[in-house]
């Protein structure tokens, strides 16, 4: 009888995006990663028709400015078109990897909610979300230039958020261009 994923598995994270031309990825994760740096664990994620794929973490640094991001790098992923074929995927350990470490408690913020403005046009997607300390951002890949913005999760900027659908209604998105 198969073993239910979440009893052999822990998900720890997502890719966020790719950094650099030589196949890096930014992994938002829930759990330290720097402290399993030197264990080189075999993570996995889903590839697009659902199958379970392994891969080994062979690099992890702690990305500056962010308690739950981590530069990584695969040992089979070795330039951006790869690293970019993982952008959105979830990652999963083995359960035994992660057991004794404390999730970091940081939020992992709205990753792939739909992003509307106020006339349910459908403009974007949010790609990134951290805390400042201050305040929480969101970063916000609009579809019309695939320009990001930096969204402050203030009243003045969102509107609604529907966690059960997954999206976010915004405004003044238009202040945020250029920034």
């Amino acid at each position: 009888m198969p073993v239910p994923l979440d009893a052999q598995y822990e998900e720890i994270g997502y890719f966020a995006r790719s950094h650099g031309v030589h196949g890096e990825l930014l992994l938002m994760s829930d759990y330290p990663l720097d402290e399993l740096a030197e264990q080189q664990p075999l993570v996995r994620y889903r590839d697009d028709r659902g199958d379970l794929l392994p891969a080994r973490l062979v690099e992890v640094r702690r990305s500056d400015g962010q308690q739950n991001a981590f530069f990584v790098k695969l040992m089979h992923i070795d330039d951006l078109h790869g690293a970019e074929q993982l952008k959105g995927k979830k990652v999963w350990v083995d359960r035994e990897v992660v057991e004794g470490l404390e999730p970091t408690g940081a939020p992992i913020l709205y990753h792939q909610f739909r992003v509307f403005d106020e006339d349910e046009n459908d403009v974007g997607i949010v790609v990134n979300g951290f805390d400042t300390g201050a305040q929480q951002i969101l970063e916000v890949e609009l579809d019309e230039d695939e320009q990001h913005v930096l969204v402050p999760a203030v009243d003045e900027f969102i509107v609604e958020v529907n966690e059960e659908d997954g999206y976010l209604v915004c405004r003044n998105l238009d202040m945020l261009k250029e920034v």
